[in-house]
């Protein structure tokens, strides 16, 4: 296993052959970061994915005023959920001229809906709402993500007769 390097460990930079041993080791460590830095980026993604869909939940639970929810009253919030970049696709398409390409930001939240909505069809990661202990620690969260694994998540498919209309 090679050792890993950082770029203090290889030295001075001044002027470097292309085809020398420290380019190569250069090359690695610039490799290296740009990875770890990639592979930290999306670590932080999924953790601000979880934690909206916690605080959405929570919220859902706190105008309720319920102690728990029903399968039928979850699939609610997941819709609603799901449809929350709605109004916001609109006025994307709405500011876009006709024959002109969609923006860039158009795009982002098209993709992003159709992501959501296939996560649905397959199992929406999301807290269960079903059960008391877990509707308890949830109100009791203070938005804090290393606080999530108290919370009993579970995932949740579109009920087969809505996959079968669509």
């Amino acid at each position: 296993m090679p050792k890993k390097r950082s770029m203090k460990d290889i030295g001075k930079q001044d002027e470097i052959h292309p085809s020398s041993r420290r380019f190569t080791q250069l090359n690695r460590v610039v490799l290296r970061d740009d990875k770890l830095a990639r592979m930290n980026h999306l670590r932080h993604k999924s953790k601000n994915n979880h934690v909206s869909r916690a605080i959405v939940f929570k919220l859902a639970l706190e105008q309720a005023k319920a102690t728990t929810f029903t399968e039928a009253q979850i699939h609610d919030v997941i819709q609603q959920y799901i449809a929350r970049k709605d109004v916001e696709l609109a006025e994307e398409k709405a500011k876009r001229r006709p024959g002109r390409p969609p923006s860039a930001k158009q795009q982002q939240l098209t993709m992003s809906i159709e992501q959501e909505k296939k996560e649905y069809e397959t199992g929406f990661y999301c807290p269960d709402l079903r059960d008391v202990e877990s509707c308890e620690q949830i109100i009791l969260w203070s938005g804090d993500f290393n606080a999530l694994p108290r919370i009993k998540f579970t995932r949740f498919s579109k009920p087969k007769e809505e996959v079968m209309q669509e």
